[in-house]
């Protein structure tokens, strides 16, 4: 794990580190701010669940935890589980909670099950938003680091404040730099598990294209940086 940070750079490490250090600074204890932020993204993801689709098509869904779990190998030392789910909508999208609860659209998937490299850079994507910290630095930027020890103290009684959490965090975005990093640490990902890092390239630009003529449900692109700096930068990271 060490090596696949040494990979993102130094920028990725030190925001790593940076992150790290506000989740210690809550409790004192990492392995306890995993353990919180873990029960936080199952409270959240529950809500989610609750209040839209999911698909549940077994050949879709065994296409998604197989990716999904050899790009969760080299991580596997982290201490973390990923879970992943496909939200049943036509709108192009993908996206992280905390404690590594990933959702993929069926309208992505349906764009890109036939190319299981792209499938694991877009959950790669998303793995790393994750391990870098970014969800939980959402849920920081609105609630503080105190909310996380509401959850270690109250675990299930959390009710309201999830959903009001969940809502902040659906509307929030990342930064640009944050979707660089999650990028590069995709492409160390893929080449760790052996797919071909440069097939990333291909699918931006093609739902670059397909964008053009469906703007309004390729929500993949509403909150990243233009696509053309994307694949500058995963060009670079090559």
């Amino acid at each position: 794990m060490d090596e696949i940070f040494k990979q993102l750079g130094r920028k990725g490490g030190e925001l790593f580190n940076r992150s790290r250090w506000y989740w210690k600074s809550s409790t004192g204890d990492e392995n306890e701010v995993i353990k919180a932020e873990y029960i936080l993204g199952k409270n959240l993801a529950k809500d989610l669940i609750s209040g839209i689709s999911i698909d549940l098509n077994p050949e879709l869904n065994e296409l998604l935890q197989s990716v999904g779990k050899e790009m969760e190998y080299p991580l596997r030392n982290k201490k973390r589980k990923f879970h992943f789910y496909i939200h049943y909508t036509k709108d192009v999208n993908a996206y992280a909670l905390p404690g590594g609860f990933i959702f993929i659209t069926y309208g992505l998937l349906n764009q890109i099950k036939n190319y299981p490299d792209e499938l694991a850079f877009v959950l790669g994507h998303e793995m790393m938003h994750v391990v870098l910290g970014h969800p939980i630095q959402r849920v920081f930027n609105g609630y503080g680091t105190k909310l996380l020890n509401v959850v270690l103290n109250k675990y299930t009684k959390m009710g309201a404040i999830t959903k009001q959490v969940l809502g902040q965090f659906m509307t929030s975005q990342y930064s640009r730099d944050n979707e660089f990093e999650a990028d590069a640490g995709s492409v160390t990902l893929m080449k760790s598990c052996d797919y071909n890092s440069k097939k990333s390239v291909n699918l931006l630009s093609r739902l670059e294209g397909l964008s053009k003529k469906q703007l309004k449900i390729f929500n993949y692109f509403a909150s990243h940086p233009p696509i053309s700096k994307r694949i500058e930068r995963i060009g670079l990271k090559e």
